[in-house]
């Protein structure tokens, strides 16, 4: 009897973990070379492997990355900054956009480089966002190439090169999401890998569990499945698994008191009283763990309204099919993108444009249900 209960016992075991977290945490063996992508937008280095690997609070401690422009006068920390030549005018509109979030609910300050050693260099010839992680010396580059034109992108790049990384890496995620490992290629496990440390996510800095976050994964980042499937979720809330998370707006609460707690609050022994007054954050979205529906733009709301109703229409189905098995786009906003290129280059191509006026005419019938 007690053979028969350990087999299955082992059965049920191996059926409940196939889908779900498997506490996965960070190896040698797992983590990409020095200058490829980790978790998408982290550049790999050997002071970041360092602290991945790390279990020891002094590690862990984000401090240890923070960039050391203190500036005793005026109580903020002072980033010089440089742009490239091909930044250009709506990239650097919206980089000043960021900077004056930054500048409304946190400590940090960007200046032009005079003749610093250590400075960001922001950039947006190259394919995609990218950020190192923290302070590491000299000319750092901060990519906001093509697919990157978004402020919260920007306000979340930024937060890697302060040292902040993603949500769901911290070592208690388990208690508040699942990780949906059956939704995800193999070679991808490694992007939910998290934390082998039992603090609470120092090197985060988050005080609790947030999936308003601007630094967490989308529901369904990294899927293998395709846009109009019911099975893209690749991380859900334990608490509510309907919420939608993810948000690239702005900070939330707890983003901006971490980027504070860790950068001025306590700062050479002075506690700067202002960056600890609840006044300073209460226009910002609240964070949660899961107790309340998640901060959802209504453009987010807007994207799962038209793949919904894209799921039943069977040429959109057909065409996005054919667009998916090439990989062309992995959401709605590059669907998009993709259609309007292929317009231009097919203007007889009336499957194209039918998901086009498809699209709009959705848009347009979420848009008077709001009103």
């Amino acid at each position: 009897m007690c053979q028969i209960f350990l087999i299955c016992l082992f059965t049920l075991s191996k059926i409940g973990g196939s889908n779900t977290s498997k506490s996965f945490v960070h190896t040698t063996e797992s983590l990409p070379q020095n200058g490829a992508l980790f978790e998408g937008d982290i550049i790999m280095t050997d002071e970041l492997r360092k602290r991945l690997l790390c279990t020891s609070r002094s590690c862990l401690d984000g401090r240890n990355s923070a960039w050391d422009g203190w500036d005793e006068n005026s109580k903020t920390v002072i980033i010089p900054y440089t742009s490239d030549d091909k930044f250009d005018k709506t990239h650097g509109d919206m980089l000043k956009d960021a900077f004056d979030k930054y500048e409304k609910y946190t400590c940090i300050r960007f200046k032009k480089k005079d003749d610093e050693k250590n400075y960001i260099n922001f950039r947006s010839d190259g394919d995609g966002c990218s950020s190192k992680m923290g302070m590491q010396g000299g000319r750092q580059n901060v990519t906001l190439g093509k697919g990157c034109s978004k402020l919260g992108i920007f306000i979340h790049e930024i937060m890697h090169a302060l040292g902040f990384m993603h949500e769901h890496e911290r070592p208690d995620r388990d208690d508040y999401v699942e990780i949906l490992f059956d939704h995800i290629d193999k070679k991808e496990h490694s992007q939910f890998e998290k934390y082998g440390s039992p603090s609470k996510g120092e090197l985060l800095g988050q005080r609790d569990y947030n999936l308003n976050s601007i630094m967490h994964y989308k529901n369904d980042d990294f899927t293998k499945n395709g846009l109009l499937s019911g099975e893209r979720q690749t991380i859900r809330s334990k608490k509510n698994p309907n919420l939608k998370f993810g948000q690239r707006e702005n900070f939330s609460k707890g983003d901006a008191r971490s980027i504070n707690e860790k950068y001025c609050v306590y700062k050479v022994g002075t506690m700067v009283q202002k960056y600890n007054e609840p006044e300073l954050y209460e226009d910002l979205m609240r964070d949660t763990n899961g107790d309340f529906p998640t901060y959802v733009t209504d453009e987010k709301a807007e994207e799962d309204y038209v793949v919904e109703k894209m799921r039943s229409d069977e040429k959109a189905r057909e065409v996005v099919a054919k667009l998916e098995k090439s990989k062309i786009f992995t959401s709605l906003e590059t669907l998009e993108d993709k259609l309007e290129t292929e317009i231009e280059e097919k203007d007889d191509s009336e499957d194209y444009e039918h998901v086009q006026k498809l699209i709009t005419r959705l848009k347009k019938e979420w848009k008077e249900t709001q009103e």
